[in-house]
């Protein structure tokens, strides 16, 4: 059952990861624009892109985790 689980959790952060993913559009929109509210679209979508890659990491690690742990069921 832990087993399961896991995999449960590795597929709400893979999910979670895909939906940060808007990140690199904020960052194009904003680049070639001026102003204020650009500079804070550049550093959200940065943000996004870094989330985005640190939860990818952990579902994988989740995910993998929950096939191929060795627990004592």
């Amino acid at each position: 059952m832990a087993k399961k689980e896991k995999f449960k959790k590795g597929i709400r952060k893979a999910a979670i990861s895909v939906s940060l993913a808007i990140g690199p559009i904020l960052v194009m929109y904003a680049a070639g624009q001026e102003g204020v509210l650009y500079t804070y679209m550049q550093i959200i979508g940065t943000l996004c892109m870094c989330g985005s890659l640190i939860f990818g990491f952990l579902a994988i690690k989740e995910i993998l985790d929950g096939f191929f742990d060795q627990s004592n069921e």
